[in-house]
């Protein structure tokens, strides 16, 4: 491909050949274009196209359609497949999580807090380091 000078030109059924041959089923798209002399990416971009890939257009895909698959859950199952045992108390309410939250403020100071941290804390902490910037 050394010898290769400018730009290469395919004719439109040069490329329709070369998506086809990339289409077959175990064929990689990186070796059809090593064999043609040309990035794999260009195969690629020529697969999208409809123009050289009239299957594609028509269409058929070639990946297989995603399918969802019923699922049914008998009771309550634990670990390894075991029913869970009973719980003896019931368990106290758990609080809802805190994220984090980053402030970037106007000096260039960055604040990494969590979701729920006290507004009047937070905000006497806002103040302090607009005083000390």
């Amino acid at each position: 491909m050394a010898d290769v000078v400018g730009r290469r030109y395919w004719s439109d059924e040069e490329k329709r050949a070369i998506v086809s041959e990339s289409l077959e089923a175990g064929t990689s798209i990186a070796a059809v274009a090593r064999r043609h002399g040309m990035n794999a990416n260009l195969v690629s971009t020529w697969r999208r196209d409809p123009r050289f890939a009239p299957a594609l257009s028509s269409g058929a895909r070639s990946e297989p359609e995603p399918v969802f698959l019923p699922v049914q859950i008998d009771g309550d199952m634990g670990e390894a497949g075991r029913a869970a045992p009973e719980p003896s108390k019931p368990s106290p309410p758990v609080a809802p999580s805190s994220t984090p939250v980053e402030i970037a403020l106007a000096c260039g100071t960055r604040l990494r807090v969590q979701s729920d941290i006290d507004a009047a804390a937070l905000t006497r902490v806002i103040r302090a380091i607009g005083r000390a910037a």
